[in-house]
This record gives C-alpha cells, structure tokens and sequence, in this order.
C-alpha cells in the first residue's frame, strides 16, 4: 500500500536535539495534520529553496531570490539553491556544516532534465566536503512515469543542470534510488543516507540509525500525486510524455506553457491547417492519439496568439515519448522554413544550444537533423536502455522491474 512519506516520518519521530535542514517545497504537505512538513518540525534551521520556490510559484528559469518573503512562514534561514548564477545552483558547505540531519523531500517525475534532484546531487557534491556531513534523510514517492525506461545516456560534453552525465533521458527510479546511484557515482562514502520508502511493506532504510519506525496514523497515497511538483506539471499524463516533450523547448514550438496542459499541448503559428492534416497523419501511431485543435498560450513563447497544433495523448504501453518527440522534430523542420532551434541562453549556459543539452546526445540531435536512419536510433536506445536497466539494478528498492520502451516496440 501507497503511504505518505511524510506522514511515515513524523510517526516515526526525530530526535528533538538534531539541527535539522530541509530541502522540499509544497508536495511535502501532512493530509494527516492539515499542515506542511517545515510547520511540524520545530528543530528546523534552515530551509534550502529549489527551482519554483517553495510552493511552485515561479516559472521555470526564474531565480528564487526574494528569500526573504518565506520569513513569515518559518522564522529560520532561507537559502536559495536557483539565484541568478550557475554559481547559486551549489551550496557552499557552512551551510550543512551545522546540521545533524538533512530533510528532503521532492517529487521527481522520471526524466533528467527534472532539476530537483540535480540540485541535491550537488548539495551531496557540497556535502561530501565535510568531516562530517549530515545525514541525508530522503522522504521517497513514486515515479510517475513508471518504471519504463527511454533514450541514451547524456554524453558529458553536454552535461548541465538540466541533464547529468550518465544518466537516460527517462530513468524509471524513484528519487531514493536514483541519489543511492548518485552516491555511489560521486564516491560518496562519507555520506549516509535514511530513506524513508513511500510502500508500508518496506521498512524504512537506516545507515545511520537516526529514526525509529512508529505507529501512527498514515494517509493514502495514491501512484502518482494529489500536488502538482511545479507549475507546468499538471497532469497525471505529463510525466508520460515529458521525457520527449522537454525538448520542444530547445525549439520555437510552443511546448504549451502559458496553457492549461504543458507538455501535452504544443505547436506553433508558422503551422498551417494543410501542413496540421499531414503531420497528424504521418506522426499518428497504435499507441497514441494526437487531437488536432488550435491554442493561444497566456504566457511563454507565441504569447497571445493563436497556434495550431496538438494534444498529445499516450493510449498504449508501447508508448515512447522520446521517440515520438524526436520524430516530430525532424519533420517539422523538413517541412516548415519558420521551425528554428532556440539559441538563446538556457539554464545559465549561452555557449551551447539548448537542444544540445536537452538531447544531450550527438546521434539524438543527427536524427533531428534528418541525418541518422530511424531503425539505427530504435537499435541504439535499445540498447543504451538494456545497459542502464543492467547498471541501476543495485539501487532499486521496490519489487517492479524496469522496462525497455524501445525493446517493447522493436521486439527482444
């Protein structure tokens, strides 16, 4: 049975003489109490803020620096892990040096460019510094994009905030597993973490023996989340095809920001009604309907006009989101002169494209190109996939294997 993290961990109790920090924004929300985790945690000292600031207020690639707002909800040091500087996204280690226990508690969605877990990777990275670092205590939740797997690994040259090196495209771990496979890549052996699992079958795992598993009363959780992770995640179906979608925003497609559905919905105005029949043909597939409609965005690319385009909705487990995204890419930038790679700054780099560091893969952006034969790109996922199910397998915690999208759509 699905349990709240959150809810598990303050049944189980800390020690009220630990100095504790946090990392977590509004998902880590009591449904027994009413109230969020920083609200039932006296011991507090400090609360380090993620992208979207703590309640998902804030658009992507905006900084959280008025810090000093949150002041009226906890009165303790607030610190901003996503400033105005490549710089703020690692926290210098004075920061952790005074904690006992570090808290966190984040809902991922499955896919690298997702930045939460890219920020604790380097607050480890921080924390790996120390004598003695404090014990990171890791509330995990379900991935909602399932335990299917996707694309190839981010090739290091491209390695940013948005994309580790290593790492596939769809990784198919829960948050816990993949900062033990973290951990384990950075050499971390000074690190010790408490993971406090989101199934009530599994007892909680404990290296340093901080808390004892209580009993108390535990709120439902359900597979995938009752409070959207941040702003343009709203959907259960967002995960699903995001791992693909995410790369629209290298390009002049709207991605579908600035509507109700992100992700799900995109286009462009450069696309006319004749060249909207064709692609809805040639990009239809038995594991996915695409719903032609027209949209204006509020806000974000093409603001307040009017875009023909799609809702892209998965209606097979054959479904390969990367796949579907790549493919899409590649026609449209045959068939429209307008369609243009983004090559404005992204996520503090201006020396690289932000395609480059979403696809993360030279074969990946050659296919886009048209300059790469779609059964060698099915093939070499196929297998980047395989070896990465073969690599993460002494990180997973839950009884559900991973799965290959590329192997379910080309056979063994």
């Amino acid at each position: 049975m699905f349990v709240d993290p959150v809810d598990r961990l303050l049944a189980s109790g800390l020690d009220p003489s630990f100095n504790l920090g946090l990392i977590a924004n509004q998902v880590s929300f009591s449904f027994v109490s009413n109230r969020y985790l920083f609200q039932e945690l006296p011991n507090i000292k400090r609360i380090f803020l993620p992208e979207h600031g703590l309640f998902g207020e804030l658009q992507d690639q905006i900084p959280v620096t008025s810090i000093n707002d949150y002041q009226s909800f906890a009165d303790v040091e607030w610190v901003s892990l996503y400033g105005e500087s490549e710089d703020s996204l690692k926290v210098d280690e004075s920061k952790l040096s005074d904690l006992d226990v570090l808290i966190i508690d984040l809902q991922d969605i499955g896919a690298r460019y997702y930045t939460f877990l890219t920020s604790i990777l380097y607050t480890m990275q921080s924390a790996t510094k120390l004598q003695k670092p404090p014990v990171f205590l890791i509330l995990d939740r379900p991935n909602p994009a399932g335990r299917s797997v996707e694309g190839t690994p981010l090739q290091s040259r491209f390695s940013s905030f948005v994309g580790v090196a290593g790492v596939l495209h769809r990784h198919g771990l829960t948050a816990a597993e993949l900062l033990l496979y973290y951990k384990d890549q950075i050499g971390a052996t000074n690190l010790k973490f408490c993971i406090v699992p989101f199934e009530d079958e599994f007892e909680i795992i404990d290296e340093a023996n901080l808390i004892d598993e209580g009993e108390s009363e535990l709120s439902i959780l359900q597979p995938t989340w009752v409070i959207n992770p941040s702003p343009n995640i709203s959907s259960p179906i967002t995960p699903l095809v995001y791992a693909g979608q995410c790369l629209l925003e290298g390009t002049n497609l709207s991605e579908g920001r600035g509507t109700t559905r992100p992700f799900e919905i995109f286009g462009a105005p450069y696309i006319n009604s004749k060249l909207q029949k064709q692609l809805t043909n040639e990009l239809s597939q038995s594991d996915l309907s695409l719903r032609p409609l027209r949209f204006m965005p509020t806000f974000h690319k093409w603001a307040n006009q009017v875009c023909n385009g799609w809702q892209l909705i998965p209606v097979g487990e054959r479904f390969h989101s990367l796949l579907f995204s790549l493919d899409l890419i590649r026609q449209v930038q045959k068939l429209c002169s307008e369609f243009k790679y983004r090559t404005e700054a992204y996520e503090y780099r201006s020396n690289q494209l932000a395609i480059e560091l979403l696809a993360g893969d030279q074969r990946l952006i050659d296919y886009m190109n048209g300059m790469v034969d779609r059964n060698s790109l099915l093939l070499e996922m196929k297998r980047s996939e395989a070896a990465w199910i073969q690599t993460v397998q002494p990180y997973l915690i839950y009884d559900m294997p991973l799965t290959s999208a590329s192997t379910a759509l080309i056979g063994v």
